[in-house]
C-alpha cells in the first residue's frame, strides 16, 4: 500500500517541475524578443523589407492642380528653418565655375521642376530634395563656361521648384529668394557638381543678380560690384 501511494506523488512532482521549466523557457524567449528586433524579425514584420521601402526616385509631377484638389500654389520659404552662409563678392568669384549674363527663356512650372520625396521611419531617414531646370539664352560669358557661346540655348539648375505636397501644390523658395523671371536678364554665378549635371546658381539669391529689376536683388553689394566689374 505504501508503494502505491508514493508513485502518484513522484509523478505529480515531475509534472510540476516540467511545467516550471516550460514557463521559464517561454519567459526567457519573450524577454529576448522584446530587446531589439533581429534582421529576420524586421523582415518578417515588413518594417524594412525591400518590397515596402522602394526608392521614390526622381519624379516630375503629372497631376494637375485641379486633380489634387486645389488651383492655388502655396509659397513656402524653407530657409526660415535654417541658417545660410552668405558669400562675399570675392568669395563668389573664387567659387564660381562660370560667371555669365543670360536671358531667362521660360517660367518656373510643374513640368520643369524635379523632386525626390522624403521617406523616413523609425529605422531610416531619407531626406528629399527638389530643384528646377531653367532654359536660358547666353548673352555674355565673363568667366569659365568655355563651351558656352553667345546666343547658345542652355539649361541651368535653380533651387526653386513647384512640387506636390499632399493635396496641394507648393512653390519652395529659399531665404526669400524668388525664382528667375521669364524674359529678364541676369548675371549669374554658377557652379558645377549639381544633381542635374547642369550648372547651378550658387547659394540662391547670393549668386543671382537681376539686371532688369535691381530692387529685387537681395544683396546690393554683390549687385554693385558685379555691375562695376562686368557690365560698366
Amino acid at each position: 500500500m505504501r508503494t502505491k501511494k508514493v508513485i502518484p506523488v513522484i509523478i505529480a512532482v515531475f509534472l510540476i517541475a516540467a511545467a516550471i521549466v516550460s514557463v521559464s523557457l517561454l519567459t526567457s524567449h519573450a524577454s529576448k524578443g522584446e530587446s531589439k528586433p533581429t534582421e529576420s524579425n524586421v523582415k518578417d514584420t515588413q518594417i524594412l523589407s525591400a518590397e515596402n521601402q522602394t526608392d521614390a526616385g526622381i519624379k516630375e509631377p503629372t497631376e494637375t492642380a485641379s486633380e489634387m484638389g486645389t488651383e492655388t500654389i502655396e509659397k513656402i520659404d524653407l530657409m526660415e528653418m535654417a541658417d545660410m552662409m552668405v558669400y562675399t563678392y570675392e568669395e563668389l568669384k573664387e567659387r564660381a565655375d562660370a560667371i555669365v549674363k543670360v536671358k531667362i527663356k521660360d517660367e518656373l512650372t510643374k513640368e520643369n521642376s524635379v523632386y525626390k520625396e522624403a521617406k523616413s521611419n523609425v529605422y531610416n531617414r531619407d531626406t528629399g530634395w527638389c530643384y528646377s531646370l531653367r532654359e536660358v539664352e547666353v548673352l555674355e560669358v565673363y568667366q569659365g563656361a568655355e563651351d558656352w557661346n553667345v546666343g547658345d540655348a542652355k539649361k541651368i539648375q535653380d533651387a526653386c521648384a513647384i512640387i506636390p505636397d499632399g493635396n496641394r501644390w507648393v512653390l519652395y523658395i529659399f531665404d526669400e529668394y524668388e525664382p528667375p523671371e521669364k524674359d529678364a536678364t541676369y548675371l549669374l554665378f554658377l557652379e558645377k557638381g549639381t544633381r542635374s549635371g547642369e550648372p547651378g546658381i550658387i547659394n540662391y539669391g547670393n549668386g543671382s543678380v537681376n539686371l532688369d529689376s535691381p530692387e529685387k536683388n537681395q544683396y546690393p553689394d554683390i549687385e554693385k560690384a558685379a555691375i562695376e566689374e562686368f557690365i560698366n
